[in-house]
């Protein structure tokens, strides 16, 4: 892929009077993105699936924020139940919503459901934030953004919501890699929709730190490790990216994109295709439930 320049970093008061959801904020690059955020005087929600970790997690960003109290938001992504009641919680407490960053995740090392049956990082990576999304749209305005982290394997998934890989020490990696590039189609549909309401949505690839979400206790985990080097960065680099996709006022209605930390991707014109961009979106509509979603003339997301 070739690149162009990203654009610059959120500058020090870029969050003051707004509100920003991040999902997945009591470790890793979660909990620096909404401690940034916090810092640069923005309300910061944090969601969390252990209420326990998200209150030592909303400590730490209180410690260092510069605007209101930063507040709490139980929800586990790969739960469409727990989805639909945050979602609504949300709603219901927060009037806007500025900036929502979907960068909760999960790498499923062998075959895992979610409690609707869904492929484990199918439905954490994608379903559930396409789902969340989705019912929070009611509090997003005009200028509004929506950032969602997704990963430099994305290019070799096979994005197939319903036929997932099972079984061989590769399921995991290509379960993983497919989800992600649903995340890069799910971004496409969303800054389709909302380029009229004056709404983006931008994927970004902030580098693969090495959290809890990578490790691998097997003998083959070291073997992964080594294939994966190359996509591995330092946390701040992904951190500073993604807060200037949040909050930089220069980067203000930029949508579609796809950025590796400080550039921004050309993405390949077959992904480009509203047709194929539709399909999916229509697809996974129909699998979590949304009212709104479109037939798909009898033929399934391939």
């Amino acid at each position: 892929m070739t690149t162009k320049n990203a654009g610059p970093m959120a500058s020090e008061n870029s969050g003051l009077g707004k509100t920003v959801v991040v999902t997945g904020a009591t470790r890793g690059l979660g909990k620096l993105i909404a401690m940034g955020a916090a810092a640069r005087g923005a309300q910061v929600v944090l969601t969390c699936r252990d209420e326990a970790r998200g209150k030592i997690a909303l400590a730490e960003v209180a410690g260092v924020a510069t605007g209101p109290a930063p507040e709490l938001l139980q929800l586990d992504l790969a739960s469409l139940v727990s989805v639909r009641r945050a979602a609504s919680e949300a709603l219901g407490r927060f009037t806007r919503i500025d900036v929502l960053v979907n960068n909760a995740g999960v790498f499923s090392r062998s075959w895992a459901a979610s409690p609707e049956g869904f492929e484990l990082s199918m439905a954490t990576n994608h379903l559930g934030p396409f789902l969340f999304t989705n019912l929070l749209m009611p509090a997003f305005a005009k200028g509004s953004r929506i950032v969602n982290l997704s990963s430099a394997v994305w290019t070799v998934g096979n994005a197939d919501l319903e036929r997932p890989a099972k079984g061989g020490i590769w399921s995991g990696f290509m379960n993983y890699a497919a989800s992600k590039r649903m995340v890069i189609l799910a971004t496409l549909g969303l800054a389709d929709r909302g380029r009229a309401l004056g709404i983006s949505a931008n994927a970004l690839h902030p580098g693969v730190v090495r959290t809890e979400i990578m490790r691998m206790r097997t003998w083959y985990g070291f073997i992964v490790d080594l294939i994966l080097l190359p996509f591995f960065a330092p946390a701040f680099a992904g951190v500073e990216a993604a807060l200037g996709l949040a909050l930089s006022p220069e980067l203000e209605g930029v949508t579609g994109g796809y950025f590796d930390r400080a550039k921004r991707q050309v993405i390949p014109v077959q992904f480009l295709d509203k047709e194929l961009v539709d399909r999916y979106w229509n697809r996974s509509a129909s699998l979590v439930g949304l009212a709104d979603a479109q037939p798909d003339n009898g033929g399934k997301a391939r």
